[in-house]
């Protein structure tokens, strides 16, 4: 990329960022709804406003970041600015979103043999949970009473793998959680002092942006991709667990 190539790179940047400014907006106030009903659930007033310090911390460390960050209009500053922006916000997602999960899972008891779950990703976990918690009040009857607190996982992992049951959940972004676990190992592993020997000296390479040419995994414009698609799978989380409730008080 030469200078002329990098000033419609920023024209696409820009444009990038007033899309994560204007989404964001809408996408926080969906969130700040069902947060809101979120309260007359089983889920206690301390994890109601750790989840909104969550998404508080998500906005403040991800998506200002980008919106506010002053981002440099010459190629050669770019080559050490975006690097650090994608290293930086892939590191920090993760613990994001393992917080966020934690709300709806912290408390709960899950049953399974050799605690397998334990090794499971906290969206299969939640997909679980719910399914288990619907699959006891289909069976139970009007009369039964729902325990939030434990989950029988074998139960609900073995519903998560058919079709008709998983699809009731109607949940369809929790693959975002592998991306970003996937991209924040990629990105920790390659800057390792064995990963950059590996690459230089084994494969004769760099890991290089290819739409950038800065050394990196990524740019402002996939950043922005993966910060709406996180707000998604955040409203898509909070919006099963009300349909779970829902599903359990009829």
């Amino acid at each position: 990329m030469d200078e002329k190539e990098f000033k419609t790179y920023v024209f696409a940047r820009m444009a990038s960022v007033l899309v994560l400014d204007s989404t964001w907006i809408q996408i926080k106030e969906k969130l700040n709804l069902l947060i809101k009903e979120s309260e007359n659930t089983s889920i206690p007033s301390d994890d109601i406003l750790f989840l909104k310090d969550v998404i508080e911390r998500f906005e403040k460390k991800c998506i200002n970041r980008i919106i506010r960050s002053a981002k440099p209009n010459n190629l050669e500053d770019n080559l050490r600015f975006e690097p650090d922006e994608v290293h930086d916000i892939i590191i920090e997602l993760p613990q994001i979103l393992a917080d966020f999960y934690h709300v709806f899972l912290g408390n709960v008891n899950f049953i399974s043999d050799d605690s397998w779950h334990n090794k499971m990703p906290d969206s299969i976990k939640f997909r679980a949970y719910n399914l288990d918690l619907r699959n006891k009040k289909k069976n139970g009857g009007p009369t039964h009473i729902p325990n939030y607190k434990e989950c029988d996982f074998q139960n609900g992992y073995n519903l998560s793998k058919d079709n008709r049951s998983k699809g009731e959940l109607m949940h369809g972004y929790f693959q975002v959680e592998s991306m970003i676990i996937e991209l924040r190992n990629h990105e920790e592993h390659w800057r390792k002092s064995g990963g950059r020997k590996f690459l230089k000296n084994d494969l004769k390479r760099n890991i290089i942006d290819p739409i950038t040419n800065a050394e990196t995994s990524g740019n402002h414009i996939v950043l922005v991709s993966i910060l709406i698609l996180s707000g998604y799978l955040f409203i898509d989380v909070l919006q099963t667990w009300l349909d779970t409730v829902t599903l359990l008080q009829n």
